[in-house]
């Protein structure tokens, strides 16, 4: 099976994405550092899938 060059993943968007997903996680986690737990974890994922959103835009 044979991938076209579309359908590739560059590992610089991989990054970037990972590193807006961490800055958003972080900033979270400085700006409602009373958070229960379960919300840091239901926030990241939220997150998680707002950043795959705009990556599939870009």
């Amino acid at each position: 099976m044979s991938l076209d060059d579309s359908s590739k993943l560059d590992l610089n968007d991989i990054d970037r994405v990972f590193a807006l997903w961490v800055a958003l996680v972080i900033l979270w986690n400085y700006g409602y550092p009373s958070a229960e737990p379960i919300y840091d974890v239901l926030i990241a994922i939220s997150l998680f899938f707002v950043v795959k959103l705009i990556r599939i835009k870009l």
